[in-house]
């Protein structure tokens, strides 16, 4: 499984291919927990659209993020 800091880097080398701003990552590479990407959620002042929080297991999660206007998605695994 690729590390979220190479993610990361796929990302915002894809983010004109997928019409996303990178504004709106601006912040996303200090994150390392669930906790820290609400804050990251936040602090970007509103500018997702749906948020979903998926239970997978009493451990493992799937955050989902809306970026409006793009018509893409942002999703995280956490554990």
């Amino acid at each position: 499984m690729k590390s979220f800091r190479k993610q990361l880097k796929q990302l915002l080398s894809a983010v004109d291919k997928i019409g996303l701003p990178g504004a709106m990552l601006v912040g996303l590479e200090e994150c390392s927990t669930l906790e820290d990407l609400f804050c990251w959620i936040r602090e970007g002042g509103g500018q997702f659209g749906s948020i979903d929080l998926i239970a997978q297991d009493e451990f493992s999660h799937d955050l989902i993020l809306e970026c409006p206007d793009t018509g893409s998605y942002l999703a995280f695994g956490s554990t």
